[in-house]
Parts: C-alpha cells; structure tokens; sequence
C-alpha cells in the first residue's frame, strides 16, 4: 500500500506517468492500475454454499401444516409438535428447535400473505352499532364484592361507546339498556350488531331465532338487527375493544355502586 500510495501522491503533485515511472520504477500500466482505481477495498472471500439439515425435510414440513390448516384453529400444529413428529418419523431428523421455528414461522406467514385475497376488509356506516356484554367486579352498597355484567353499546364510525350496569345479561337488561341509551342520545341506530351468545337471539347455523320479546322491541323503534357469526368475534371488533377500554379506564381501580343501580347508569354512565 505504501508503493501505490506514493504512486497517487506524485501524481497529485503534477507528474507525468513517465515521470512517476522513472521515480518508482513501476511500469506504465501498473501507475495508471493504481492512479485511476477508486476502490481499495479487497473482494470479499465467496461463500460456499451448503445444503442446510432441513433441506430434506422441507416439502414433509409444509405438506403437514397444509393438511392441518383444515383443522380447528386451536387444534393446529406448533412448532413443538412438528419437532416431535419429524423426530418420531425420522430418527435420523437432526435439526434444532430454533431453525425449524423460523422455518414453520415463515412459511406461516406466507400462507396467510397469499390468502389475504380471500378477506374482505369491514366498512362501517354513520348510523350502525355494535353491541355486547362485558364483565367487572363491583363493591356492592354493602361492602361485599360481586361480579357484575355491563351492556355496551358502540358506535364504529364515531369511534363512541356508552355503557349500562345490570346483574345479568337477559332479554330484558338488553331493551333496558338500549331504552337508557336511546333516550340519551335522542335518536336510534338504523341497524345493531349482536353476539350471537346475547340472550336477545342466536344464530345456529343458517337458523336464526330471536326472542319474541325483542322482536317486539325492536319493531317499535324500528331498527334492525343482525347477529354475528358462531366464533366470529372479528365481525364486531370496535365493540369488543370498546369492552375492554371501558373495564380498564372506568371501572379500574374496583368502583362502589350505589343501592341503586338503574340510578346510577342513568345519571353516571350517560
């Protein structure tokens, strides 16, 4: 380096090539080589390229997580149980936890890349609702400690959702509910989305059957009603959150209800 380093200097003091030829007795093309390069930098040795363990085993691999992902998804191969079946078919499977957790972790994620295609993204609309039941713990006029329901009604497009207290979750706290909130707001969604556990209706399969009672409700204020999917909690997904953000901002630290609690709702959670 010291040799073409010199070469560069006397060419940045104005010599000619013949002139440096003569004071570092190189050859001609040898100082322009080094009078002309850019990058000093050496090539970095290429690497040799090697079959990993589990080149073998691959196709095996995605062969079982495609063939399970027709199954329940709670009942779908891990990793974990991947490593124990190769290991039992193949006891010559030498592969680490590790390596096959990336490999099953990516190919998992490609599937669901090239799946997307198959999801419809949901559209809320001004004047549609979502509705559900959530649970907290509540300190009773007494002092002693109980397990409470509270109805929330929420609101996608607005992003708002309001929330009345009742022991249970029957027909009859939902209609309280929505009466409280109605007369508050002044007004009535034109549909409402309900979980199809509620005690209102239930969805099995293509059937639906709704309680008389409600039915009759809700021809009086003339809104619809639609009910999700068994295990298709995502169809009302803004309310689910609005659940769990109304338990953890308005009833954590444990609130103190009143003997009355209809009084309450009315005049504390509207």
């Amino acid at each position: 380096m010291s040799h073409i380093e010199m070469i560069r200097d006397l060419a940045k003091q104005g010599k000619s090539y013949k002139e440096i030829c003569e004071l570092t007795h190189s050859d001609y093309r040898t100082v322009k080589k080094y009078i002309d390069c850019d990058d000093f930098n050496e090539p970095l040795p290429a690497k040799v390229g090697r079959p990993a363990k589990l080149d073998p085993y691959k196709e095996e691999i995605c062969t079982l997580i495609d063939e399970n992902r027709k199954n329940w998804h709670k009942q779908r191969l891990t990793a974990s149980r991947i490593l124990v079946l190769m290991r039992d078919a193949h006891p010559e499977f030498d592969v680490s936890y590790p390596s096959l957790q990336r490999f099953v972790r990516k190919y998992k994620e490609q599937i669901q890349v090239d799946g997307q295609t198959g999801y419809d993204r949901l559209v809320w609309h001004p004047g549609e609702a979502q509705a559900d039941f959530g649970e907290a713990d509540f300190y009773q006029a007494d002092g002693t400690l109980r397990r409470y329901k509270y109805f929330v009604l929420s609101f996608p497009y607005a992003n708002k959702a309001f929330c009345q207290i009742y022991l249970g979750e029957n027909v009859e706290c939902v209609i309280q509910a929505l009466m409280n909130i109605f007369t508050y707001l002044g007004g009535v969604p034109d549909i409402i989305i309900f979980d199809n556990a509620t005690g209102i209706g239930r969805r099995i399969c293509k059937q639906l059957q709704e309680n008389r009672v409600f039915t009759q409700f809700r021809i009086h204020y003339r809104f619809s009603a639609r009910y999700c999917n068994p295990n298709a909690g995502n169809e009302k997904g803004n309310v689910e959150s609005n659940v769990g953000y109304l338990r953890r901002n308005l009833f954590v630290p444990i609130v103190s209800l009143p003997a009355d609690v209809e009084h309450y709702n009315q005049t504390e959670l509207l």
